[in-house]
């Protein structure tokens, strides 16, 4: 409850000053020209009545109507002496009047209605320029007439007759040209873009904060205002007059939009307040001008302002109760075209007689700008603010990701460290089986007296072997197969040499074999055991010269790639995995237990060990040696 009264105490004070201040406004000239000789009085008389009767006016000057009769004043005055003996570029302003006008220099038509359509409203903020020329300024005195033909529902109206020279009233003519003609229809073209974008934020977004009503409310707002700038649009007397009924339903869209902007909820009933500015367009299609232009002057006036009030009242209840800012805002602008929907209405009641200059439609264009650019203004900024989000929740996305990455890294490094201890531990029982048993062996051996040095030496390199490869395989490599391959070839290499048998190694694609991420040391074991035996072999039954040992990377046609050693002798050939020995054949099942190939090929010229390895290793199983 704390500030409600200070709020109402503000906007009781914005109003009343908002008011005087448009008051004020109202008394405003506009647009004339100075320096001018204009006409204060005239002879006035109906077109109807005798010459005779006409009577001393002072101007301005406004005649009663009579209703359901179209009336043509006459006014009539003499040029001062000085203006008629002028030549050359004399003019002739009318800035305000009433219905159709013809003006006439000594009974010589010289103007009439200047390209307004008969189909332009009576009540215009209308200025008429008419060039005189030379020859209607010969003889003097030189008499001016100004007929006015104004429908029953209005009364007449004349503001005064402006004579002088033709730039400076042809200057105030287009300033009041720019300010009821072109700037309107320049805003309505605004309107026009800014109601399309506000359907399409509606239509987008499908939001129930009266965008697409608004946007309704300033598009036929837009269509009004330019169906009453002259030479704009065309159309048939009925559908200009059904276009008369469009200020009705856009103030009533206009209500709806700002209370549903503002949250106020409205029952289904308010509906309804549609009804009139649509009956108000049904009858402009079927009636004539009289009955379509009481309608609109009457209940259609108090309608509009009604709603406006309704509007103001909402909007005033939502700054007061619910501290929405914008609520201030709509009802200050409502309050003002209120009050200039009230001074027109007293202007065409012949109540401010002496003014008949028509304001609300000259400022609900920019009413129309100020709602629409508000709720455009909100929708940027929940398209921002929705912008902004998306940006923030893909930045916690990515953060997340890079956080879920660096988890799975560290998870996949430890699972990595676990396997490995895991495959260490199991290396040592394999090392405690098979080593531990050749050394009972070795110790056995030498306990036999009838055994030669020779036997026991050859089992004790065996096992020496074999106890260096599962160190090698125990080291931690990173995957890199080419590490332990550089220790067993420095190895293999003195062994051979040993044997009178060269060493020829190549690494045929750089950098040799892939990187292996699931490489474990049971996978490296078996590896060495195979190029082991395969060498083993080559020295015991080729008799070879030279084993040639090949490291590449072959790459497929989809794009996927494997490792592939090959070792080669250019003994004496005959080896098979089918054959008697259990050498090849382990090889082969050491091979397949890490899921790689195996092919022998042997012939005279020497025999060809291959092992292609896996892109992806399994689990694998070691075998003893």
């Amino acid at each position: 409850m704390e500030g409600r009264p200070q709020r109402l105490t503000v906007i009781v004070l914005l109003t009343a000053l908002v008011l005087l201040v448009t008051w004020i406004l109202t008394g405003v000239d506009f647009p004339l020209p100075e320096g001018a000789w204009h006409a204060r009085e005239a002879a006035f008389r109906m077109a109807s009545d005798p010459p005779q009767t006409a009577l001393t006016v002072t101007l301005p000057h406004n005649w009663n109507r009579r209703p359901q009769s179209q009336e043509t004043g006459v006014y009539r005055f003499l040029l001062p002496a000085d203006l008629a003996a002028r030549s050359g570029n004399l003019a002739v302003f009318v800035p305000r009047f009433t219905g159709r006008i013809e003006l006439r220099v000594d009974g010589t038509r010289i103007a009439g209605d200047l390209g307004f359509s008969s189909a332009q409203p009576p009540a215009r903020n209308t200025s008429l320029l008419a060039t005189v020329p030379d020859a209607l300024l010969a003889s003097t005195p030189v008499e001016m007439t100004v007929l006015l033909a104004s429908p029953g529902y209005l009364s007449g109206y004349l503001e005064t007759v402006y004579v002088g020279a033709e730039q400076p009233l042809r200057r105030a003519h287009e300033q009041r040209t720019l300010l009821f003609f072109l700037l309107p229809g320049a805003i309505a073209i605004v309107n026009l873009a800014l109601g399309a974008l506000l359907f399409l934020f509606w239509f987008q977004q499908k939001t129930d904060d009266g965008s697409g009503l608004l946007a309704l409310s300033l598009t036929l707002g837009a269509v009004y205002t330019l169906a009453t700038v002259p030479n704009t649009l065309t159309f048939s007397p009925s559908v200009y007059r059904a276009l008369h009924g469009l200020p009705l339903l856009e103030v009533a869209l206009a209500v709806l939009a700002i209370a549903r902007h503002l949250g106020v909820r409205m029952p289904k009933a308010s509906m309804l307040i549609l009804l009139p500015g649509t009956a108000a367009v049904v009858t402009g299609l079927v009636s004539d001008d009289f009955t379509m232009a009481v309608l609109m002057l009457v209940p259609g006036a108090l309608l509009a302002g009604l709603c406006m009030l309704v509007g103001a009242v909402l909007s005033a209840r939502a700054y007061v109760v619910d501290h929405n800012e914008t609520g201030l805002v709509f009802s200050l602008a409502l309050t003002v075209l209120g009050a200039l929907a009230a001074h027109d209405i007293m202007v065409l009641g012949d109540i401010l007689s002496d003014r008949r200059i028509l304001l609300v439609r000259l400022y609900t264009p920019l009413f129309s700008i100020a709602v629409g650019g508000i709720v455009a203004l909100r929708l940027v900024r929940a398209l921002a603010a929705a912008e902004l989000f998306a940006r923030q929740l893909k930045q916690r996305v990515e953060e997340a990701e890079a956080a879920l990455r660096a988890s799975f890294q560290r998870e996949r490094h430890h699972l990595r460290a676990s396997a490995l201890m895991e495959e260490r531990a199991r290396l040592m029982r394999d090392l405690h089986d098979g080593v531990g048993g050749q050394l009972v062996s070795i110790v056995s051996l030498a306990r036999q007296k009838d055994q030669d040095a020779a036997a026991i030496g050859e089992a004790a390199r065996t096992a020496l072997q074999d106890l260096r490869l599962v160190v090698d395989a125990m080291d931690d490599i990173q995957g890199d197969l080419m590490l332990v391959l550089a220790t067993w070839r420095d190895r293999m290499e003195g062994r051979l040499r040993a044997g009178n048998v060269a060493l020829d190694w190549k690494i045929d694609t750089q950098p040799g074999l892939p990187i292996l991420d699931d490489l474990r040391p049971s996978h490296v074991l078996n590896i060495l055991r195979i190029l082991d035996e395969a060498v083993t072999n080559a020295l015991k039954h080729s008799a070879a010269g030279t084993v040639r040992v090949r490291l590449q990377t072959v790459t497929v046609p989809d794009g996927k790639a494997f490792g592939r050693i090959a070792v080669e002798d250019d003994g004496d050939g005959g080896a098979s995995v089918s054959s008697t020995g259990r050498g090849l054949g382990n090889m082969q099942e050491r091979a397949a237990r890490i899921g790689a190939r195996l092919t022998v090929a042997s012939d005279a010229s020497g025999t060809r060990v291959q092992l292609d390895l896996p892109a992806v290793l399994p689990g694998g199983t070691v075998l003893p040696p």
